[in-house]
């Protein structure tokens, strides 16, 4: 019953992370193009302003998985107490989307000013030294169950996401020549 409930919190997440992609790519553009023309305040504009859209945006859309889960979780699970394992963790995996789609956002405006190397320092040693291994320790090895794994995906995102606002608010990615 946790396989099946995390599959479908994994497909409803990662749809929920589609508009937060393609507002990303659309920051990595914006502000590429912009520091292109020697901007570089006009970049850091772009990128804040995508990032301000994409959070509403995916806010508004995931807000009624908060209020009532089983509108996005009964259409792929019909058993009650698959159901009932879902539901807690659907609302927590929907209440934190928008800080998600915040660092994405960002992750993705960095990109397209260059800044690949902390990108993916950051995001390699957010995922495989401290998302997965806490994931596994909290879970399987602890066995916390479900909404303690869901719980350390959103903190490891969350936190990867509050790194890449204080990367944005740095100066570091307006020098770099691409």
């Amino acid at each position: 019953q946790e396989l099946a409930a995390s599959q479908v919190l994994v497909n409803i997440m990662l749809v929920g992370l589609l508009p937060g992609i393609g507002f990303g790519i659309a920051a990595a553009s914006l502000v590429g193009q912009a520091l292109g023309q020697k901007a570089p305040d006009d970049a850091r504009e772009w990128g804040w302003d995508v990032a301000k859209m994409a959070v509403v945006l995916v806010a508004l859309i995931a807000s009624p998985a908060i209020i009532h889960p089983d509108l996005f979780l009964g259409a792929f699970l019909h058993n009650e107490a698959t159901l009932a394992l879902a539901r807690t963790p659907m609302r927590i995996v929907a209440l934190f989307l928008p800080l998600d789609i915040l660092g994405a956002v960002l992750m993705n405006a960095l990109l397209g000013a260059g800044d690949n190397r902390r990108v993916a320092a950051v995001s390699i040693v957010m995922q495989w030294a401290i998302g997965l291994p806490l994931a596994y320790l909290i879970g399987p090895t602890l066995g916390h169950g479900l909404v303690a794994i869901w719980l350390v995906q959103v903190g490891y995102r969350g936190l990867q996401a509050i790194i890449f606002v204080f990367f944005w608010r740095g100066d570091a990615w307006t020098d770099i020549d691409v």
